[in-house]
């Protein structure tokens, strides 16, 4: 499989990576035995995917993923979100108590004393991470070797000034492609191999 370097981290990832998302079970997800989850994870780093992305607010993702891949940490870079809240996924928190107990309840569910990528979730504002501490809450995470690289799952519209913080090391861009919205999302951003 084709491989890129993932943001400025220098680290070489397959072109396809793997989002955990649908492991978080029903009624969003497939039903999926736990036997059915560990062949499906082993699957996709035998195919040759070597970046799996998760989050605390997927459900069973990250303890499906430490329990059948843990043996082979070594074989993937492993990126993950904070600001969730767990029990209402919809809802986030952006504030110091709240980014680290995820990520250590993130740590000890995925098995790992690191996780390669932590990345900010839902996009929330500058003024907001200045005012809830968010990136010195990440960098001291860093400093502490529980997170390698910091950075950015978001949206539109607060990507432009993501950027310009020069703090965030990845960034993670979902599109929403509808009729309702594909005029403005193909407008703002670069088309698949066309250079912007």
């Amino acid at each position: 499989m084709q491989t890129r370097t993932l943001g400025r981290t220098g680290m070489e990832v397959s072109l396809l990576g793997y989002g955990a998302m649908e492991l978080r079970g029903p009624p969003q997800s497939p039903d999926l035995s736990d036997a059915e989850a560990g062949q499906l994870l082993n699957a996709v780093l035998d195919g040759g995917v070597t970046l799996i992305d998760t989050s605390i607010s997927y459900g069973r993702s990250e303890e499906l993923i430490g329990r059948h891949l843990a043996h082979r940490r070594d074989d993937y870079v492993l990126a993950s979100k904070c600001g969730c809240i767990p029990t209402s996924p919809m809802d986030h928190d952006f504030r110091r108590d709240n980014i680290r107990a995820g990520t250590e309840q993130s740590l000890r569910r995925l098995a790992t004393d690191h996780l390669d990528v932590l990345q900010v979730h839902a996009s929330p504002s500058r003024t907001q991470m200045e005012v809830d501490g968010t990136i010195e809450t990440l960098m001291e995470l860093r400093e502490e070797g529980k997170v390698r690289w910091i950075g950015m799952s978001g949206t539109l519209p607060h990507l432009s000034e993501h950027i310009a913080m020069g703090v965030f090391d990845v960034f993670q861009i979902r599109t929403r492609r509808s009729s309702a919205n594909t005029r403005t999302s193909s407008a703002q951003l670069p088309t698949p191999g066309r250079a912007r």
